[in-house]
Formats: C-alpha cells, sequence, structure tokens
C-alpha cells in the first residue's frame, strides 16, 4: 500500500503540481478574483444609483407636504412607509454586496 501511495504521489508531483502548470492555474484564478470583484463592485454602483433615485423621490414627496402641494394623508403617508422600507432594504443590499466584495 505504501508504494502505490508513494507512487500515486509522485505521478501527481510529475505532472500536475509542475511549476508552469501551477502559474498558469494562480493566474487564472486571480482573474477569476478580479472578474468577481469588478462584477460585485458594479452591483454596489447600481445599488447606489437606486438609493440615491429612492432618497430624492422621499425628498421630493416631503418638499411638496411641506410646501402644501400634497396633503399628509393616508396615502401619502404610506406611499412615504414604503419610500423607507425601499430605502432600509437598499442600505442591507449594499452592505451585503461590498462583504461580498471583501
Amino acid at each position: 500500500m505504501d508504494k502505490v501511495d508513494q507512487s500515486i504521489i509522485e505521478l501527481i508531483l510529475d505532472r500536475v503540481l509542475q511549476p508552469e502548470r501551477l502559474q498558469t492555474m494562480m493566474e487564472e484564478l486571480r482573474k477569476r478574483i478580479q472578474n468577481s470583484k469588478g462584477a460585485q463592485q458594479d452591483k454596489v454602483s447600481e445599488l447606489q444609483r437606486k438609493l440615491k433615485n429612492v432618497e430624492d423621490r422621499q425628498l421630493r414627496l416631503l418638499d411638496a407636504i411641506e410646501s402644501g402641494i400634497v396633503d399628509l394623508d393616508e396615502t401619502t403617508q404610506r406611499r412615504s412607509q414604503q419610500l423607507k422600507q425601499a430605502k432600509d432594504a437598499l442600505h442591507i443590499q449594499i452592505t451585503e454586496a461590498r462583504t461580498s466584495v471583501r
């Protein structure tokens, strides 16, 4: 059994763990990691864009209420709550996406 184990180890060392092959595997791994980071950063950027949009909408609604253009009723309160929930959800998604980049 020891001879078989030693033969397998030598075969692996001779064929698989060659410096050139290891270098190629490491370069490919680096490329995959960089591509993954780039995709995750794109996701974070998109989520931040959506967050900005929700925040702008929330501010416009509040401005309309404050200026008297829109009455503060059940509908506007519900809409304000929906925007707050959307904002909170986007903050969570951004945090999760940033965590996965690292």
